[in-house]
């Protein structure tokens, strides 16, 4: 498969000596794994959720429903626009309903990407077509048929929470692939050594999200914690330096999650 920006060039096979054996790592049965399970889910989710009261209020677009506009214009600020040029390549890493991908649509050129095909005709719907913006269905294991050293910064928001910490990490070393010598990863996850982020794990602890199988619906929104230290630790080990660490958010007094956050800001070797 060829992407529209990238006519006539082809990924190439990883260097022998790619860290961790990323060129021979095994791969799970997609029809089996546990990314199959929440991609089962997630599309779920989008296809009832015009239907879902509870969830979609009076929103218009799949994921207003999560945060404010308060936050989600502070985390922008923060996490993205420093990053983002009219001819930047820009990976969103899991689009959803397209929230973000209306922010980001306009301002850089732009490939939305999800494990979901449902979540993908949401973002579509939401954006729509044009020659900056395109659509990738992911495997949920890496970027698939993105061109090595073709891509300048990779967004990712309340997305990589949400898996176990290995697919972070296979999530990383391909980004590794595909960022530019310099490119910027932004990593989203919710710090348990905090304040905000201990009230949040209690809470995910009485909800019983963890009780859940991948496949079954009630695991939605269930999160794996992080700290700073561990996303230092994957970040060197999968070739980059972090060059931002924010934990400021979410603002104080807007959720009760007060320091909850990590945005970080992994620069590629």
């Amino acid at each position: 498969m060829k992407l529209p920006f990238f006519r006539g060039q082809e990924p190439p096979a990883p260097a022998a000596n790619a860290p961790f054996g990323a060129s021979d790592r095994p791969l799970p049965d997609p029809k089996k794994s546990s990314v199959a399970g929440l991609e089962d889910t997630w599309s779920d989710y989008a296809r009832n959720w015009r239907n879902r009261e509870d969830v979609n209020d009076s929103h218009k677009v799949l994921g207003e429903e999560w945060g404010s506009a308060e936050q989600w214009k502070e985390v922008f600020r923060r996490g993205a626009e420093p990053f983002l040029k009219p001819d930047a390549v820009v990976v969103e890493l899991g689009c959803g309903g397209g929230k973000w991908s209306r922010m980001l649509a306009g301002r850089c050129r732009l490939i939305c990407t999800d494990i979901s095909s449902e979540m993908l005709e949401r973002t579509r719907a939401a954006v729509g077509e044009g020659k900056d913006v395109q659509y990738l269905k992911l495997s949920g294991f890496d970027f698939g048929a993105i061109p090595a050293k073709s891509v300048d910064f990779i967004f990712s928001y309340d997305v990589l929470l949400h898996v176990e910490p290995q697919v972070v990490f296979s999530y990383l070393l391909d980004a590794k692939r595909i960022l530019k010598p310099g490119g910027v990863f932004l990593l989203h996850q919710i710090n348990i050594l905090s304040p905000g982020g201990q009230l949040h794990f209690r809470q995910q602890f009485d909800q019983g999200t963890w009780r859940f199988g991948f496949a079954e619906t009630g695991r939605h929104g269930h999160i794996y914690y992080s700290a700073p230290e561990v996303v230092r630790a994957m970040a060197s080990m999968a070739g980059f330096d972090v060059i931002g660490m924010d934990t400021e958010l979410p603002l104080r007094g807007q959720t009760g999650h007060d320091g909850r956050d990590i945005l970080a800001h992994l620069r590629s070797r």
